[in-house]
């Protein structure tokens, strides 16, 4: 097995992805959701929050603790309509707020 840097694995082939640039694109998905969720939040909160996903359905927000989805279930509704006016948000339907298994 010959040795490649990372670099030209993510470049090789454009027109087909590889499942690690598919995890990598989504991972930059991931953070950009958050950054746009964590401009609304209260300080206490937005480290403790990020946004796993964005369907036409749902935001899915994943909480480190039950305390902090406690806090964000309480502020949803005002967090919902102000999410409405973020471009990744605006079509999205209702908040899904879970806590991390760890």
């Amino acid at each position: 097995m010959t040795n490649r840097k990372i670099v030209d694995i993510l470049t090789d082939n454009p027109r087909r992805h590889s499942p690690l640039q598919r995890l990598l694109h989504q991972a930059a998905i991931q953070d950009a959701w958050t950054a746009e969720l964590r401009v609304l939040l209260p300080d206490a909160l937005k480290n403790r929050c990020k946004v796993t996903e964005v369907s036409p359905r749902t935001i899915t927000i994943l909480c480190t603790d039950a305390a902090t989805a406690t806090k964000l279930r309480f502020l949803a509704s005002d967090l919902r309509s102000q999410l409405e006016h973020l471009s990744h948000y605006r079509n999205a339907g209702e908040l899904r707020i879970r806590v991390s298994g760890n």
